[in-house]
């Protein structure tokens, strides 16, 4: 059985929450977040949150030359909260391409109160040790260049390094290093370090401390 006030405190996760079951009509399509901006502002306010990337699960229910959906599930808490219960997420994006990258199109974001199964071992298994070399520049597609680089407000690259380190764990440096390093294209600076953890080659410095 889950404690009350555990359960109580998924209010903070439900400002902008779309429950098609919880919120009225009216304010389903006024809580749709569309645009870089719109959807960067929206992740930025949300808890800020440690992964347990040993919990991850990854599928991919369709991929073809039009379109590829994958979702990313597992476990997390939150960073702020000193007895920070265990959450399950789970993120759903689409993606299409675009140009001679990707656009993520769709993503769906949802959250829960993890299962007694989940909660027990959330934060266990020792993360594997990867490799120490610094985290070079590698295109997504190969053989083709990366894009040039965009003029991006400040404020905009500090939205973009909080949300890239609250998504990969690593630390805002780190973060910041690899949207540099992909010229501030936040879905390329993704998919550049999900490829490089896969061969292990982030070094253990780009994290933060359990």
């Amino acid at each position: 059985m889950f404690h009350a006030g555990r359960v109580a405190r998924l209010n903070l996760w439900l400002p902008d929450s779309r429950n098609l079951l919880r919120t009225a009509r009216e304010r389903q399509a006024a809580l749709l977040r569309s645009g870089k901006l719109e959807v960067l502002g929206a992740l930025a306010r949300l808890p800020k949150t440690q992964h347990d990337s040993n919990s991850f699960t990854v599928d991919v229910p369709v991929a073809n030359e039009r379109l590829m959906q994958i979702s990313v599930s597992g476990v997390l808490k939150e960073r702020e909260e000193r007895h920070s219960p265990i959450r399950a997420f789970s993120r759903v994006f689409v993606i299409v391409p675009q140009g001679q990258g990707f656009c993520v199109v769709n993503e769906m974001l949802s959250i829960s109160v993890a299962t007694p199964e989940q909660i027990k071992g959330a934060f266990k298994a020792a993360a594997p040790t990867p490799s120490p070399s610094p985290i070079p520049h590698v295109p997504v597609v190969p053989g083709v260049a990366p894009p040039p680089v965009g003029v991006v407000s400040e404020d905009v690259q500090k939205q973009m390094t909080v949300q890239l380190a609250t998504v990969t764990g690593m630390n805002p440096h780190w973060a910041l290093k690899c949207l540099q390093e992909n010229s501030f294209d936040y879905d390329r600076s993704l998919l550049v370090f999900n490829q490089l953890k896969v061969e292990g080659k982030v070094p253990p410095e780009a994290f933060l401390p359990a």
